[in-house]
């Protein structure tokens, strides 16, 4: 997929939780066809579509994506905050060169922002890059993320 020049890609811990996370919002549509628009979880898919699809792709250099003292040596990450409901968090990186965006992770209802947390959506996040399960490497993060479908 390709929006505003920029080709998109989710690394398969993000596929995986979107899948997920449109699945349950599918249950609840089906449960309660009115009543499901105002769930949390839809508001959360929506919010993160939005960010995918939109948002970020408009300017993925904006400074307001820039993670600041929270992850000081990870900082070819980038974060949506604004436009998630409160608490979440949406990691991606990019690379000019290539013209591509790779959305990595984002957090669920068990591991929100809390400072000095160990279930901190920054502290989870970290552990995720420490321990390699989302690699470092641009090429590998690549190599290991697919392009979604529309």
């Amino acid at each position: 997929m390709i929006i505003n020049g920029w080709k998109l890609y989710t690394f398969h811990l993000f596929a995986a939780r979107y899948k997920d996370l449109a699945k349950e919002v599918i249950r609840l549509k089906d449960a309660d066809p009115i009543g499901y628009k105002s769930h949390p979880k839809t508001k959360l898919l929506k919010s993160i579509h939005k960010a995918m699809c939109s948002d970020v792709p408009a300017d993925p250099l904006n400074k307001k994506y820039l993670i600041s003292k929270t992850l000081p040596k990870n900082k070819e990450y980038r974060r949506v905050k604004q436009g998630l409901p409160p608490r979440y968090r949406m990691f991606f990186r990019f690379s000019t060169s290539q013209k591509n965006i790779i959305y990595v992770w984002f957090n669920d209802e068990f591991s929100i922002r809390k400072e000095n947390d160990k279930n901190d959506v920054y502290q989870v996040f970290k552990k995720l890059l420490k321990n390699k399960t989302i690699p470092t490497n641009y090429d590998k993060l690549v190599k290991q993320s697919i392009v979604p479908k529309n």
